[in-house]
C-alpha cells in the first residue's frame, strides 16, 4: 500500500474491493501505529445514494475505534492506497544483512550443498523475512487472508534463525531441529509448503535424521529438508 489517504474509508469515499474477500484482505493487512494487530469488528451493512455498503470498526491497541467503509462491488479491484492513521508490516520492516543473497553464498562456501537447492533458498528468504518483520508477519494470515495454525512462536523463530544463521537442514550432517513433529509442520505450513514425503534414516547410534519433501504451494518449487525430530512410536 502507498501513502495514508485522510479521506478514503470515509462514507464519501468508501475503499472499493472485490468481495467480501477482498475487504478481508485489506483489513487484515492493518497494523495500528505501534505496529500492533487490530481488533475487527463487522457491523451492520449502510446504504447510501442506492449503493449497499459495508462497515468495519477498527480498534487500535490504545482503544482508538474507527469506521470504515467499503464498497464490494468491484471484481478484481484491490486499494492500494493506505487509510489515515493505520500502517502495514513494510512501515516496520528493518534492513538486515541476512536477506542479502550474498550473506547466503557466504556460507554456501563452508559446507558441501547438493547440485539442487532452489527450493531451500526459498525457504532461507522466507525465514529471513520473518526474522526481519517479526512473527506476526507470518503467524496471522496466509496469502488468502486465512489463519494459520497457533504454532510455539519461540520454536518458529528459533528453527528460522539456524536456516538463515547455519543453513540448518540443507544437508543431513546438519538437520535442523524441532521439538515436536507438530513444530515441524506448522514450519512449514507457516512459508506455504505441503508435505509430500517423510521419510527417516538413522544418522548415529543416538538418534535419526529425516528427510522431508515439501511443495511450495505457490512457487511450486520442492523444497528437501532434514531435521531432527524425536521419533513418534
Amino acid at each position: 500500500m502507498v501513502q495514508n489517504n485522510k479521506g478514503l474509508g470515509r462514507l464519501a469515499d468508501p475503499i472499493k474491493c472485490s468481495g467480501e474477500r477482498g475487504m478481508r484482505l485489506y483489513v487484515c493487512a492493518l497494523l495500528d501505529e505501534q505496529g500492533l494487530p487490530l481488533t475487527i469488528l463487522r457491523r451492520d451493512q449502510y446504504m447510501v445514494d442506492g449503493k449497499q455498503l459495508e462497515v468495519v470498526d477498527l480498534t487500535s491497541n490504545d482503544g482508538k475505534v474507527q469506521s470504515v467503509y467499503f464498497d464490494t462491488k468491484h471484481a478484481g479491484y484491490h486499494e492500494q492506497r493506505l487509510i489515515d492513521g493505520f500502517k502495514t508490516h513494510k512501515d516496520f520492516i528493518k534492513y538486515k544483512e541476512f536477506t542479502d543473497v550474498r550473506y547466503f553464498n557466504k556460507q554456501l562456501e563452508c559446507i558441501k550443498v547438493p547440485d539442487d537447492f532452489t527450493g531451500y533458498f526459498n525457504l532461507w528468504k522466507n525465514c529471513g523475512v520473518l526474522l526481519s518483520f517479526g512473527p506476526g508477519f507470518y503467524a496471522t494470515y496466509d496469502r488468502e487472508g486465512m489463519p494459520l495454525p497457533v504454532f510455539k512462536i519461540s520454536e518458529l523463530m528459533a528453527a528460522a534463525s539456524l536456516v538463515v544463521h547455519q543453513l540448518a537442514g540443507l544437508i543431513p550432517e546438519m538437520p535442523l531441529p524441532f521439538a515436536q513433529r507438530k513444530y515441524l509442520m506448522e514450519f512449514l505450513v507457516t512459508f506455504y509448503y505441503e508435505v509430500s514425503d517423510f521419510n527417516i534414516y538413522p544418522s548415529s547410534a543416538h538418534d535419526y535424521t529425516q528427510r522431508v519433501e515439501a511443495t511450495g504451494k505457490y512457487e511450486g518449487d520442492t523444497l528437501v529438508l532434514w531435521v531432527d525430530v524425536p521419533v513418534e512410536i
